[in-house]
């Protein structure tokens, strides 16, 4: 059972999940709300974000997005080859 609740009355719209005998359904609204990264931009704009950490965070952001593509391609480079299982089963 999934209830949403909506409060306009604040500063950010805040959204009240109430879930009962439903564990999947837990599961499911996190990962779904993960996965689009509200969590994360609902947690970060509860309280206010100093500029220098704002600008900490974005650099670090850039960074990583910069590292994971590039073992991405680092990956798909050795993939290329054919080569045999080195611990076959």
């Amino acid at each position: 059972m999934l209830i949403l609740v909506y409060k306009n009355n604040c500063k950010y719209m805040i959204i009240c999940y109430i879930l009962m005998k439903d564990d999947a359904l837990v599961c499911f609204l996190k990962s779904s709300l993960s996965r689009d990264n509200i969590i994360d931009d609902v947690k970060r704009r509860r309280y206010f974000e100093k500029p220098f950490q704002k600008r900490r965070r974005l650099e670090y952001e850039e960074m990583r997005s910069i590292y994971n593509k590039e073992m991405a391609r680092r990956i798909q480079f050795l993939m290329r080859k054919n080569r045999e299982e080195p611990w076959p089963l």
